[in-house]
């Protein structure tokens, strides 16, 4: 039983990655289809393991009810000392097995429950971040900075153009631009992917 649960914990979590479009944040979207492909595979592996779980407890029914019919007073009074030595044996054995599966689930339900990290500026300020010097040849006195932070490295680029597209709208209404700790970076990427649309703005 405890299969069946981790099988479907996994499943959902990858299916919500996926559904979301937070699995670009954690892997490189040339290998997306491995990890859609596990929905799939862990999916059909649930199936398997409750049929396998449902034959099983089947089975150890019947067992059961064999046993008990053909258990006598006499041999449960003889066997009664090595019983509870078998029984504390079975605790131990069970115990071990239960917390392995919990360790296994904590990834399965802290990747649902838990906040996706987005880039944000309390990352820049944990990890810092570079900008590229641009060389003039032109200008002896000094190097440009180019301010352009290009967080198409971090996820796909289409995914990373869809961002942009969405979040301009947010901006474009405004006649004053105020940039927080929660959307520095991405109102960055706007800015200079759209600097027609936010013309005569002021930014703070």
């Amino acid at each position: 039983m405890y299969r069946i649960v981790i099988l479907l914990l996994f499943t959902n979590l990858f299916f919500m990655l996926h559904s979301t479009g937070n699995i670009s944040k954690y892997i490189n979207q040339k290998y997306s289809f491995l990890s859609y492909s596990m929905i799939y595979v862990l999916f059909f592996l649930t199936i398997v393991e409750g049929i396998r779980w449902y034959f099983a407890s089947k089975k150890n029914e019947r067992e059961h009810q064999h046993n008990c019919d053909c258990l006598h007073d006499h041999d449960h009074h003889h066997h009664h000392g090595h019983g509870e030595g078998k029984e504390k044996k079975f605790t131990k054995k069970k115990f071990k097995k239960v917390l392995g599966y919990t360790f296994v689930l904590i990834p399965a339900i802290s990747g649902v429950v838990l906040p996706v990290a987005t880039l944000d500026s309390q990352l820049v300020d944990a990890k810092g971040f570079s900008f590229p010097a641009l060389e003039d040849g032109n200008d002896r006195y000094g190097t440009h900075q180019v301010l352009n932070p290009d967080m198409s490295k971090f996820m796909n680029q289409g995914d990373f153009q869809d961002l942009v597209h969405k979040e301009s709208k947010s901006y474009v209404g405004k006649n004053n631009i105020a940039l927080t700790d929660k959307d520095f970076l991405v109102g960055l990427e706007v800015i200079y992917n759209f600097p027609g649309l936010l013309l005569e703005k002021r930014s703070q």
